[in-house]
């Protein structure tokens, strides 16, 4: 007889893995990042990453949101929405990469820009915040490859 706890066990394994692919940092986190970025407000439609594009910064949103959308994507259901709290960005950011999709912002939204090199700055310097990014973009490359965008997909 099979036990009844293994879908659902691996059901919260799934969703806590989307948690940490896709976390919030608190106020405290955020204001720990702001000093290594720049503050914008992004317009309602404003794009900041296209595709073919390099990817050389990362996005922390600190109000509104913006949304991922590869061509590749099948339904509106997988598409990374990211909120106050969340941030850009998958492994590629670390080596170089380039955008496969487009993110823009889908409502007036204030980010906090990060460019690579302060990134890379702030994950030498801060364990805290290093073990959150360097999880959260092992595990969306992770997911992208397993949704078959293989291993080029940046977000």
């Amino acid at each position: 007889m099979a036990s009844s706890t293994v879908p659902v066990t691996s059901q919260v394994e799934s969703e806590s893995r989307t948690n940490e692919a896709f976390p919030q940092l608190t106020h405290e986190q955020l204001a720990l990042v702001e000093p290594h970025g720049r503050r914008r407000r992004l317009a309602q439609g404003e794009v900041v990453g296209e595709p073919g594009q390099p990817v050389t910064k990362i996005f922390v949103v600190v109000s509104g949101q913006l949304d991922a959308v590869t061509p590749l994507q099948a339904s509106t259901e997988s598409m990374p929405r990211f909120t106050p709290g969340m941030f850009t960005g998958e492994r590629s950011i670390l080596s170089g990469g380039r955008f496969l999709g487009r993110i823009s912002a889908t409502v007036p939204t204030d980010v906090i820009e990060v460019e690579r090199d302060e990134l890379l700055k702030l994950i030498h310097t801060n364990t805290e915040l290093s073990d959150i990014f360097l999880r959260a973009f092992i595990l969306r490359r992770v997911q992208l490859f397993d949704r078959g965008y293989g291993d080029v997909v940046v977000l």
